[in-house]
Parts: structure tokens; C-alpha cells; sequence
């Protein structure tokens, strides 16, 4: 890790002072650690970031059971994602760095599309039935999405010569957290899903309840306090 090389450097200097004369100095010329400790705050404090947009957003539009498992299966993809880019032979450097950052946002995307669409079929009371359909119903879009962001990083791969083999920690990266995404989202995600209960959808008239609070506020605010038009003003009136 350049960090612990960093650390072992900066102890190295100070213990080898203490033995130099005073007309003799070791100073660190240059140090590219700062750079990488720099990527890595901004690849921790984006994460953290999309998680709580993540978690907000669906708590407030579908509910926060659904927000936790979506944002788990994006957790799982990134930790899954380490385990085999040990075995491509990826090293954590700048570029890998670059390229978990670069695919941060995208990895969200198929999650929280069949998360929706599962929700949007929870009215039965199947809730199997529900998770299945509603995958069913997104998984072409889905797929050929997360198929064709591969199929744009590829190319990265084929670069030849000495500048291929730093430009090819890019889609060995991207490329699995991808696979990874789509695998949960499809696999695992329903399952986590069939087991939150029933979504209430329906009003006391039997009609469909709107997803969107805000639309339900602006219902709300839109309709008169006495319930009929008889109580805006004349002159509105005319």
C-alpha cells in the first residue's frame, strides 16, 4: 500500500536525523501518497454521500425497508468487486481509485430500478408474485444497460503498449462491480424484497394512491379549506 510505504519513509527520515550531523538535512522531495490519500477521501466521501441520497430519496418516494436493500446490494457489489479484482491481478493504485469513483454512480442505477418496480407490485397480496414480476418487467432494460456501459469500457482493455497496461485497471474494475450490480439486482435483491410486507395502495374509495408525496401535498394544498369553491373570494370568482 503506498501509504504504509509513505509511513515507513517519513519514520525511516526521522530516526536516520538523529544520527547525521548538523550540516546534513533528509527532506521528502516529492510524495504522491497526498495524491492517493486525496482519492481515497473523495471515493469515501462520495459513497457515503450516494448511500444517504439513496436512503433518503427512496425512504421518503417508496419506504426505508426498501431504501436499506438497495443500498445494501450496492455495498455487497463494491466488497464482492475486491475479491476478484485480487484475482485479475489489479493492484489498489490511482487509476483503480479513479475507476471505483468513476463507476460509483452507475452501479446505483439498476438497483434502485428494480427495487421500484417491485414496489410498484406490491398491491397483491403475493408478494412472491410480486417480486417476480416486477423483475421480469425491468430485467431487458436492465440487463442491456449495465451490457452496454461493459461494452463502452472494453476498448480500454485492448490499448497496447506500456500506456494498455495502466488504461486496463479501468474496466477490470468497472467490469466486475458492474457484473456484481446486476447479479444482486436481479438474484438477490427480489428476495430481500418478498419478505417486506404489503404496500397499502389503495385509498377508501378503492383508487389508486399516488407514490409521489409531494403530488399528494399539492392535492392537499390546492383543495379549499371548506371543501368546495364557496369559500374563495368573489373576485377571484369573476
Amino acid at each position: 500500500m503506498p501509504l504504509t510505504v509513505s509511513s515507513a519513509v517519513y519514520d525511516l527520515l526521522e530516526r536516520r536525523r538523529s544520527t547525521l550531523p548538523d550540516s546534513v538535512g533528509l527532506a521528502i522531495v516529492s510524495d504522491e501518497s497526498e495524491e492517493y490519500r486525496d482519492r481515497l477521501s473523495i471515493l469515501g466521501k462520495n459513497g457515503l454521500l450516494g448511500l444517504i441520497l439513496v436512503i433518503t430519496v427512496l425512504g421518503i418516494f417508496l419506504r426505508p425497508a426498501v431504501a436499506f436493500w438497495v443500498s445494501a446490494g450496492i455495498a455487497i457489489a463494491f466488497c464482492g468487486s475486491f475479491f476478484l479484482i485480487s484475482m485479475l491481478g489489479v493492484s489498489i493504485n490511482m487509476i483503480s481509485l479513479f475507476a471505483f469513483i468513476l463507476v460509483l454512480g452507475i452501479a446505483v442505477d439498476d438497483a434502485v430500478v428494480v427495487g421500484e418496480a417491485i414496489f410498484y407490485h406490491r398491491r397483491s397480496d403475493n408478494r412472491l408474485e410480486a417480486a417476480i414480476v416486477g423483475t421480469r418487467e425491468v430485467l431487458t432494460p436492465v440487463t442491456f444497460a449495465v451490457l452496454t456501459t461493459i461494452i463502452a469500457f472494453i476498448p480500454l482493455a485492448l490499448v497496447p503498449g506500456i500506456t494498455g497496461k495502466f488504461f486496463r485497471n479501468i474496466p477490470l474494475i468497472v467490469i466486475p462491480v458492474l457484473v456484481l450490480s446486476l447479479v444482486e439486482s436481479v438474484f438477490i435483491l427480489p428476495a430481500h424484497l418478498r419478505h417486506v410486507g404489503r404496500t397499502k395502495l389503495r385509498g377508501r374509495k378503492g383508487r389508486r394512491r399516488s407514490l409521489n408525496p409531494f403530488r399528494r401535498l399539492g392535492r392537499l394544498s390546492s383543495a379549499s379549506p371548506s371543501g368546495s369553491s364557496g369559500s374563495l373570494p368573489r373576485a377571484c370568482r369573476r
